[in-house]
């Protein structure tokens, strides 16, 4: 049917191993502030640098390390949301390979930034633009001159407020990084395996556990959603105190089989729910507290910090068909190294 069609296999762990390089060497030419993204970091600058030749420094390290072909743009500007913006001008400032856009030099602004549409504007989609020009914010001017307030009231969100803030050059911050309050792993299910999915299952408990055991918490519960064309069902397991691996494979196992009694699922979510802090340095006041198999948890953790997480399993656990699970990378955050060791097998090179 489509016979130009190309098909290519994911390489998770190769782009997590190039983001870190590529962060590394910009790193040595200059101080890394923030990594935002998986493409996206931020440097700060000193009062004695020169925008230029740090860009240039910056391009020549890159293409030097990695290739001529990689493009490469910046932004400079007063706060990390004004030099984002910049950065996304910067991509046709230079062809192909991009530029850099100063926005520091007098007079740059306000002025550049009245030359975008709405939709240009970072946390502006077209939706929200469309919602603004209801309100009477038709430009970018419009919502620069605009007070906050009314700003707040067009956006519908904190965000207007802030994007207020920041073009008119305040630093604001967008995102706290703040403790997770669950976390989840998917797989669609091929046909043969959707009434024997309990080792996918625990997998991904597995998966979500090791991460949450990363972060330094436990989860108190374990929700696992099957869905079947456009439905969804949803089972639930609690643990009565933050539990460990042994507590998040068997409330995995018991949610499981609440589920295929359900529906053949296409699709199934483990979600470890509710995670708290590790308890373990309270472990004696809390009552169970010899359930969590301590010996046996540091025992398996040492196992797979030099083999990786696939040598050594409790019960039956695993998924043949997802290699990559734990190694996804999402918006704002790219797995480290270390759990690339973890996941694909032993000690890190």
């Amino acid at each position: 049917m489509l016979p130009s069609l190309r098909v290519l296999a994911q390489r998770p762990v190769e782009y997590i191993r190039l983001h870190h390089a590529l962060v590394a060497c910009i790193d040595e030419v200059a101080p890394v502030q923030e990594v935002h993204s998986v493409d996206e970091v931020s440097i700060a600058l000193a009062p004695s640098d020169d925008p230029t030749e740090l860009m240039h420094a910056l391009r020549e390290a890159v293409t030097s390390t990695f290739s001529p072909a990689l493009s490469f743009s910046a932004g400079v500007a007063s706060s990390i949301w004004l030099a984002k913006v910049a950065a996304e001008r910067g991509k046709g400032a230079a062809g192909e390979r991009g530029g850099a856009v100063d926005w520091t030099i007098p007079g740059a602004l306000p002025d550049v930034l009245f030359e975008l549409e709405l939709e240009d504007l970072p946390k502006v989609g077209a939706r929200k633009a469309a919602r603004l020009r209801r309100y009477g914010i038709e430009s970018v001017r419009d919502f620069y001159d605009a007070s906050l307030s009314r700003v707040g009231d067009a956006f519908g969100s904190v965000d207007g407020e802030r994007i207020w803030l920041a073009m008119h050059g305040y630093d604001v911050r967008w995102t706290t990084r703040k403790t997770p309050k669950s976390l989840s792993h998917s797989r669609v299910l091929a046909r043969s395996t959707r009434d024997k999915a309990e080792p996918i299952a625990r997998w991904l408990a597995l998966c979500g556990w090791l991460r949450a055991r990363g972060a330094g918490l436990r989860p108190r519960g374990v929700r696992l959603e099957g869905k079947v064309g456009e439905r969804l069902i949803v089972v639930l397991c609690v643990i009565p105190y933050p539990g460990g691996e042994r507590e998040a494979l068997g409330a995995t196992s018991a949610a499981w089989r609440k589920l295929r009694d359900l529906c053949l699922p296409e699709r199934i979510t483990v979600i470890l729910d509710d995670l708290a802090p590790d308890p373990w340095q309270y472990a004696d006041l809390l009552e169970g507290a010899d359930t969590f198999d301590r010996p046996i948890d540091k025992a398996f953790a040492e196992v797979r910090e030099r083999y990786g997480v696939r040598a050594i399993q409790r019960g039956v656990t695993g998924d043949p068909t997802g290699p990559f699970t734990g190694l996804k990378i999402s918006f704002d955050r790219v797995p480290s190294l270390e759990e690339v060791a973890l996941f694909c097998g032993g000690h890190r090179d």
